[in-house]
């Protein structure tokens, strides 16, 4: 809770600026790529992670999310093979 603490008041001046810029970045008539606006997020992240000292280490899968995709609900789906009917006789 600390750390957090200390990233908020390391970067509080810098807050209002960055604020403006994503809002300014998010309109629709905005003259920036979707590229150029998450590339200004991770830059932002970034910075905010240096300033409070903060090193971030991913472990578990690489390359794909642990969630299930809808990818991954339908093969399972097309494996899935319906019951047998009976015959009546």
């Amino acid at each position: 809770m600390d750390r957090i603490i200390f990233m908020v008041l390391r970067n509080i001046y810098r807050a209002p600026f960055w604020f403006y810029r994503v809002v300014k970045m998010g309109r629709e008539d905005a003259a920036c790529t979707e590229q150029e606006r998450y590339g200004y997020i991770r830059r932002m992240v970034e910075e905010i992670n240096r300033t409070g000292r903060v090193t971030i280490r991913v472990q578990g899968r690489t390359g794909s999310s642990c969630f299930p995709t809808i990818k991954d609900f339908l093969t399972r789906w097309r494996s899935l093979r319906p019951a047998p009917i009976p015959l009546e006789s």
